[in-house]
């Protein structure tokens, strides 16, 4: 049959297929791309959380008297404010600074009041949606 026009069964099979697939491979790079940017979105909150807290106490405690430097208290301005880690939280003077969305599984203050006072503050912050998510 020369010159006929029209499709066979199986050029429509054959063309259905390789959509198919092309469609499904695209699905799933959409889906990866969605949870990445969902993970990424996670992160950059909790980064930002750290950053509020470490812009907040690094502030009162960059013009304060530092009193005592312990491993998870930190006591400044003659003992009324006081920084703790506790029950996977920072606290001040009692009153959390992190969110509920954010716990800190371990943190630490180190430093020394001699002739220059210096404070280390180091703390791993978890998301709770994604506790996969850990920064340090």
């Amino acid at each position: 049959m020369t010159g006929s026009k029209g499709v066979t069964l199986i050029e429509l099979l054959v063309g259905i297929a390789c959509f198919s697939i092309v469609i499904a491979l695209v699905t799933g790079i959409f889906v990866t791309a969605l949870s990445a940017k969902k993970q990424v979105k996670e992160l950059s909150l909790l980064q930002d959380e750290a950053r509020y807290i470490m812009d907040y106490m690094s502030r009162e405690i960059r013009v304060s008297k530092i009193d005592i430097i312990a491993d998870k208290k930190l006591e400044i301005q003659d003992k009324t404010v006081v920084y703790e880690f506790e029950n996977n939280s920072i606290t001040r003077n009692d009153q959390s600074l992190n969110s509920n969305a954010v716990q800190i599984l371990d943190g630490d203050f180190d430093g020394e009041i001699a002739t220059q006072p210096k404070v280390t503050i180091t703390m791993t912050l978890q998301s709770v949606k994604n506790p996969s998510l850990q920064i340090f």
